[in-house]
């Protein structure tokens, strides 16, 4: 979880810290809590937007389960819902961006001393089905080679609740941030993420 304090988002967790709008964001990070599972909804979304032909054809990319449906009461920062209305919002803000969501090494810590935050891959697409959120996910080769020796296996969300337009500062609602790569998520019941065997694609 996150609270945003321009000009980088600072981990919420047990300790807030200073915030400007106190929006937050969800982090899937830790274990033991309370879960509401809720039905899958009725929203459904096959894709968002369209993938470019050479991440669709990549080896190092896959469709990545980011969420489940659900409602969760055991977070330090309090509890949160992954529902029709919270999904479609994050579809629709994941529309108007035109850069890729990133996704990182766990959650780092954004700190403004120019030290390198490398992303292990960026999610060109999203879609919703009745196992929650997935993100079409192109990995880089180190975080593939991690990926295929089943040192991460699982991610965690970074989800702004409230967030704004950044250019009229309209609320939007709901908007992805960013993923970790995590061997402990918050969100129990995630599908582990797998890429295409490389033996048998040069194989083909």
């Amino acid at each position: 979880m996150y609270h945003r304090s321009p000009p980088a988002p600072f981990r919420i967790h047990a300790q807030p810290g200073p915030t400007r709008v106190r929006c937050r964001r969800l982090r899937a990070l830790g274990i033991g809590v309370a879960t509401l599972r809720l039905s899958a909804g009725s929203y459904r979304v096959a894709s968002a937007k369209p993938v470019p032909s050479d991440v669709a054809e990549s080896d190092n990319a896959a469709w990545v389960h980011l969420t489940t449906w659900g409602s969760w009461k055991g977070h330090p920062d309090g509890e949160f819902e992954f529902g029709d209305a919270v999904f479609r919002q994050i579809v629709t803000n994941f529309k108007r961006q035109q850069t890729p969501v990133p996704f990182k090494y766990e959650h780092p810590d954004y700190v403004p001393d120019g030290s390198p935050v490398p992303s292990s891959g960026k999610i060109y697409d999203i879609r919703v089905d009745d196992d929650g959120l997935w993100g079409f996910t192109l990995f880089t080769d180190r975080a593939a080679e991690m990926i295929r020796a089943a040192e991460y296996e699982y991610c965690s969300v970074v989800v702004d609740f409230a967030a704004k337009d950044r250019v009229d500062a309209e609320e939007v609602g709901a908007e992805l941030f960013e993923v970790g790569l995590t061997d402990h998520p918050f969100i129990d019941g995630q599908h582990p993420i797998r890429l295409p065997d490389l033996a048998v694609s040069e194989a083909a």
